[in-house]
């Protein structure tokens, strides 16, 4: 039997993926008509993702939703929100809940590390619905979370990716302190180190450093991901950025 072509392939499987969705959606109740919520993200209204009702050929959403520049600009005057505890309600209550049972829209695809002191929904004070998210210790990807990643920017057409590394990472501490990692801790100190390979830090926190090589290495890893992300990259319908967070200012700063 001859082997179905990759670019055959990726469309029945998320072709397959999308009918699940609707015949899903098809046998559950109708859910009650709810008013849009007043308190919605107002940075985010005007930039607000298709309705899920259009579809392309492969149940992919048919209308783009907000560009990169768009959806980063979201995400960091967000962050200014949670900074000056300002917080928005929207997004964050039954009616969105409602909402998004009938399909997702993200704005965005956000790896970030596991640490429960770096939530990205507060961080960038989004609600349901608002972000992908990728999380795991550190913030490395394997092809599981590659193909996480693949799925919203192909399938849910999200054009901005953002790596994000957080100071005083403990996972990365551990990578570079040179101590044994027990069990399956030493598969995310390696995938750190390998990371961190050719890099020189200069004087000052080694460990912040690290933190920021780290996050820009996973970024360059996921731009140049073939053929999906990397021919999205190409194209210009995709961007990968890497960030800092810090843990004591609860800023977000974009790496270079």
């Amino acid at each position: 039997m001859r082997k179905l072509s990759f670019s055959l392939l990726f469309p029945l499987i998320f072709g397959a993926i999308a009918l699940a969705e609707e015949h899903h959606h098809a046998e559950a109740k109708a859910a009650p008509k709810v008013a849009s919520t007043p308190a919605a993200n107002h940075a985010a209204k005007a930039v607000a993702p298709a309705s899920a009702a259009a579809h392309g050929s492969h149940g992919a959403p048919a209308v783009q939703g907000p560009d990169a520049a768009q959806a980063l600009n979201i995400l960091m005057q967000g962050n200014q929100r949670f900074i000056n505890d300002l917080m928005d309600k929207g997004h964050k209550n039954s009616d969105r809940r409602i909402e998004i049972a009938k399909g997702q829209h993200p704005i965005a695809i956000v790896v970030c590390c596991s640490d429960s002191r770096v939530p990205p929904e507060q961080v960038f004070d989004v609600g349901l619905g608002d972000i992908f998210v990728v999380r795991v210790a550190g913030n490395v990807l394997d092809s599981i979370g590659m193909g996480s990643i693949e799925y919203a920017a192909a399938h849910l057409n999200v054009q901005l990716v953002v790596v994000l590394g957080h100071e005083r990472c403990g996972a990365v501490t551990a990578a570079i302190s040179g101590d044994p990692a027990p069990a399956h801790v030493l598969a995310i100190v390696e995938a750190i180190q390998q990371n961190l390979a050719g890099t020189t830090p200069a004087a000052g926190d080694a460990v912040d450093q690290a933190v920021c090589f780290n996050a820009s290495a996973v970024a360059r890893q996921v731009s140049s991901s073939a053929p999906i992300l990397k021919d999205l990259v190409t194209a210009g319908t995709l961007k990968v950025v890497a960030a800092r967070y810090d843990l004591d200012e609860g800023t977000v700063k974009l790496l270079p």
